[in-house]
């Protein structure tokens, strides 16, 4: 992205006003094998600084939900369902014994 690209990010999705944009190249790093010699080279990454006005505060939205509730209500359902399937999966061989689980008609 260029500066421009990044400006108009900001402003479009976040609705953010933006004073001035700066970017740079932050070269990867080199490495030399010891043993075999031969020399790699992580990518290229680009850095963009951002000035914001005084006024403005910019904080970064919540992408993950921290409700620890709501996550463990998720997991408590997740459980049920695995442990109602894996009951489905045992029940589909029982009036065969000697038959492995995996095995079925």
């Amino acid at each position: 992205m260029t500066r421009h690209d990044v400006k108009n990010y900001l402003e479009k999705i976040y609705k953010v006003p933006v004073v001035n944009v700066r970017t740079r190249i932050a070269l990867g790093d080199t490495k030399r094998d010891l043993v075999l010699g031969y020399i790699t080279k992580e990518e290229d990454t680009k850095l963009a600084y951002v000035t914001l006005p005084n006024t403005m505060k910019f904080d970064f939205p919540d992408i993950f939900p921290t409700d620890a509730k709501r996550k463990t209500e998720d997991d408590k359902k997740s459980l049920e369902d695995a442990k109602k399937n894996h009951k489905k999966f045992l029940d589909k061989n029982k009036d065969r014994p000697g038959t492995p689980g995996w095995f079925s008609i």
